[in-house]
């Protein structure tokens, strides 16, 4: 499959579900304005590169447009230590895609759904089980993303250019996304229902006078 496809795809279900009606479920309930921006920026910026200098790293404007929206979402976090709980969670997911990566690259012996897909999914899903709000998931699962291809640095026949923000990379940081997005609304899922069961047991629920 194309690098890309795997983005195009999730964007457009993801939009289709915000304009019907599951805001909160996609995005918090995110402003439109504020996801427009966020998505334009990636769109317009996306052609640019930024050589890193280090190493081959090659940094798409893309990608530093969606780290730079990130870093602003971690800024907008209730206290410091919420931030440094986020950024403690970002580098375990980004070390766990990035292991990920790495063995498949060594020996591809254990995969789970794809070699491309397992690491997302994983960062994903840690993302989604200890944060609580889109702007946390996009920041860890943006700086996951960029951890990741570190990788290539400890194979032997590393190619000599890592990008971060190629298409393939979106692919992987959409469904890391995605990932974290359900994985909060399964753990939302169960909140509400333990607090149902919490308010029956009590004699609260239903109440009237």
């Amino acid at each position: 499959m194309n690098g890309g496809i795997t983005a195009l795809w999730l964007l457009a279900m993801g939009g289709i579900l915000y304009v019907t009606g599951w805001q909160r479920q996609v995005a918090d309930g995110l402003a439109g304005w504020k996801v427009a921006a966020v998505l334009a920026g990636i769109v317009l910026l996306h052609h640019y590169r930024i050589p890193v200098g280090w190493r081959g790293v090659e940094v798409y404007g893309s990608a530093a447009w969606a780290m730079g929206c990130a870093f602003v979402a971690l800024a907008a976090a209730r206290s410091v230590m919420q931030s440094l709980f986020a950024t403690l969670c970002a580098l375990l997911s980004g070390t766990v895609w990035l292991w990920i990566r790495y063995m498949y690259e060594s020996d591809p012996v254990f995969v789970f759904l794809r070699p491309e897909l397992d690491g997302p999914v994983l960062a994903g899903f840690l993302a989604g089980v200890l944060t609580d709000s889109v702007g946390m998931h996009l920041y860890v699962v943006t700086a996951a993303a960029a951890i990741a291809p570190m990788a290539a640095l400890y194979l032997p026949a590393a190619a000599a250019r890592i990008e971060i923000g190629s298409l393939a990379w979106w692919d992987g940081l959409a469904v890391a996304l995605v990932g974290a997005r359900l994985t909060w609304n399964v753990k939302d899922g169960f909140r509400a229902i333990a607090k149902w069961l919490g308010e029956g047991r009590s004699g609260e629920r239903g109440g009237s006078v």
